[in-house]
């Protein structure tokens, strides 16, 4: 028997839970299905990632892998330094990727665009 309880939220909406939640659950935790593929590719740019991050460097934690197409790696980097120190040590970098099973043939280092309202 399934298990369904709603409720009514302060703009008088009614959600569901129970087996709707675990459906969803169930579609995430497959990883078919485009929600499951975008999820599978977040969570392996995540771990491109911390790899990066695990190299210990002071400007390793403020570089994020934010795409990864036809051998190409872009990187953000949060400030203009720490892209500066990413392009110098672009090959460890690579290497580094490339042990973490990412086909990096090429790095491209942008600074990430600031999350302030303009």
């Amino acid at each position: 028997m399934a298990y369904s309880q709603t409720s009514n939220s302060r703009d008088g909406r009614t959600s569901a839970s129970g087996s709707e939640g675990s459906q969803l659950g169930d579609v995430l935790a497959s990883r078919t299905g485009t929600a499951g593929r975008l999820l599978a590719r977040a969570a392996r740019l995540q771990q491109l990632s911390e790899a990066i991050q695990s190299m210990g460097t002071p400007w390793s934690g403020q570089i994020r892998v934010a795409n990864v197409r036809d051998g190409a790696v872009v990187l953000f980097a949060e400030n203009a330094g720490a892209a500066l120190r990413a392009k110098q040590d672009a090959g460890r970098i690579a290497e580094r990727l490339r042990q973490a099973g990412a086909p990096c043939d090429r790095l491209i280092v942008k600074t990430r665009p600031s999350r302030q309202a303009r």
